[in-house]
């Protein structure tokens, strides 16, 4: 009898914040468009252990969207590692097929471009780039005259 009369507590309980809650919903507004993180393409290392994923965020004071990599172990132990901190947006993360390092896609200028001194020049292409995970910059791999839209790692002849 105590058992019921508690579980019909806990129900009651419940309902009573659960009603309270949809009590103050309301509708979506600007400003809370500008609050989310859109989570993207993830990723699974060639091992399982990591996933790579894009977060994009809305930088309100610019009027635009930016995107960033981040990692995080597949089973949780650890917080999420953000791996690339450009003011360009990079997205599309392609573990190399060792897992040592990732292939992105990225429109930041590489060190000598001209757009890197700070020129005001028609800007640069996408471009794929590589972060090695050991440590280090990322490094361009590409210089396409159009730029690039799209990676995948070939995959290892056997």
């Amino acid at each position: 009898m105590a058992q019921r009369r508690a579980r019909s507590v806990v129900a009651l309980v419940f309902f009573t914040c659960a009603s309270a809650a949809f009590a103050q919903t309301r509708g979506i507004t600007a400003e809370d468009y500008f609050a989310f993180d859109a989570l993207s393409d993830p990723r699974f290392s060639p091992d399982g252990l990591t996933i790579a994923f894009v977060v994009t965020t809305v930088d309100q004071t610019q009027n635009r969207r930016r995107s960033e990599i981040r990692a995080v172990p597949a089973d949780g132990s650890r917080d999420t590692a953000t791996l690339t901190t450009a003011p360009q947006s990079s997205n599309t993360p392609r573990w190399r097929p060792d897992g040592k390092a990732i292939a992105f896609l990225s429109a930041r200028p590489a060190a000598g471009d001209p757009e890197a001194a700070g020129s005001t020049g028609g800007g640069a292409r996408t471009q794929v780039w590589l972060l090695p995970l050991a440590g280090g910059e990322p490094v361009r791999i590409t210089n396409l005259l159009n730029g690039v839209s799209a990676g995948q790692w070939s995959p290892v002849a056997g």
